[in-house]
């Protein structure tokens, strides 16, 4: 078989258009999606990367907002009770305050109604004592014992200093026209000028002294003075025996 070199020339030339052909219709092209597509896959892996450095830091941004959150919490609860701590203590302040202030007023209100009962036993004991006092000196009371007191009523006038007898007289707003002496039983000679005469040296006064019984006052005397009244008499310290222990409730 001989060579033909213009058959060689168009084998050759046959490849090389086959191969522009492959290169110009199937391997360029086949390149350019092969390029396409690994763009494509390098851009989806950028994206991907991108994502995932997007998802590290929320989740890291998540993560320090939780541990702040977790902070602010924990923070908020150590504020709340020291809160619900300073309001139990203001709470607890103000019960012992209103506990004292009761046991005060209950102490207060104790001790008044044991001086209000101390008090009632004390005036029953006084009234009984005024009572049986009053029963005795009605049971002993007579001349005798209105002699005796018209003698302290003698030296109580004598034993007057200047100073009470100007205090006595001052009391006058109009100088009195009569002096009345009443006793419990009649006053003998003697004991009225007595009466008289020491009357009218303390007062300073001459008018007439006027004298009348009144068995009311059991036993003594009461005398009047303008408004000047000096007592004497069972009946009148006994009264204020009885307002004493009345007024000591």
């Amino acid at each position: 078989m001989e060579l033909s070199w213009s058959t060689f020339f168009l084998e050759i030339l046959n490849f090389l258009i086959l191969v522009w052909i492959l290169n110009r219709f199937l391997y360029r092209p086949v390149l350019n999606i092969i390029n396409q597509r690994r763009s494509g896959i390098e851009k989806e892996l950028e994206e991907s990367r991108k994502q995932k450095e997007e998802a590290n830091a929320l989740r890291e941004q998540y993560e320090h907002r939780l541990t702040d959150w977790e902070t602010e919490q924990r923070k908020a609860r150590d504020e709340l009770d020291q809160e619900i701590d300073k309001i139990r203590a203001t709470k607890m302040s103000g019960l012992d305050a209103d506990l004292k202030k009761e046991r005060e007023k209950n102490e207060v209100l104790e001790k008044r109604q044991l001086q209000e009962a101390v008090g009632k036993i004390e005036e029953t004991a006084m009234m009984q004592a005024a009572r049986f006092a009053s029963g005795l000196l009605n049971e002993g009371a007579g001349p005798e014992l209105e002699a005796r007191l018209v003698d302290m009523a003698l030296k109580e006038m004598a034993a007057m200093t200047e100073e009470r007898v100007q205090s006595l007289r001052s009391v006058w707003v109009e100088e009195p026209t009569e002096i009345n002496i009443e006793s419990a039983y009649p006053l003998e000679s003697a004991q009225q000028e007595s009466l008289k005469k020491q009357l009218h040296g303390i007062t300073g006064l001459t008018v007439p002294v006027k004298f009348s019984q009144k068995t009311e006052l059991i036993a003594g005397l009461k005398i009047t003075v303008g408004p000047w009244i000096l007592h004497l008499n069972l009946q009148d310290e006994m009264k204020s025996f009885a307002e004493f222990a009345h007024g000591r409730r």
